[in-house]
């Protein structure tokens, strides 16, 4: 009986836990699209700290580099939970390039990813071409059908990319 009112009750605290407006489940790529408020492909352009509602957040100004859902400005800021601080948390890096999958927080009017684990998908920029792709060893990468636009060993283009967020908005 201890177990049973044990266990509702960690469920119970598990709801009420939030973890910066973002769900930290797997979801699929459906999902992800339509919760999202704004997915762009990023750069991380810089870094700066802010402690707000208890919470150790680092505050990113990204450039953005196109947008496949919703509009964004040239550069606008993404909150993250401060990854030495909070375990799990996503992650950007100066320099690096990225599909954010983003929520618009009202209250403090910048965006939050909206899932942990599928919410920053990196990207590296051909050296060839200087475009940017998805590469083919990320494991949160959208499961894009290979539709002979990219090598076997590169993953898809963000043109892939674009056709494949702009099904789930036709529906």
């Amino acid at each position: 009986m201890r177990m049973i009112t044990f266990g509702l009750s960690l469920f119970f605290l598990l709801l009420t836990l939030q973890p910066l407006s973002a769900t930290s489940l797997i979801q699929s790529d459906e999902e992800n699209v339509l919760q999202a408020d704004l997915i762009c492909a990023v750069k991380a352009e810089q870094e700066g700290h802010e402690k707000r509602e208890g919470a150790n957040l680092v505050i990113f100004t990204v450039s953005t580099l196109e947008c496949f859902k919703g509009l964004a400005r040239k550069t606008f800021e993404i909150e993250l939970p401060n990854r030495s601080q909070t375990r799990g948390a996503p992650s950007l890096k100066i320099g690096q390039a990225a599909i954010v999958y983003l929520h618009h927080d009202e209250k403090s009017g910048l965006y939050r990813i909206s899932n942990w684990i599928q919410g920053v998908v990196p990207l590296e920029q051909n050296s060839t071409t200087q475009t940017y792709q998805i590469p083919a060893k990320v494991v949160s990468r959208p499961k894009i059908p290979k539709n002979g636009n990219h090598q076997a060993l590169a993953g898809p283009k963000l043109s892939d990319y674009r056709a494949f967020v702009a099904q789930f908005l036709k529906k």
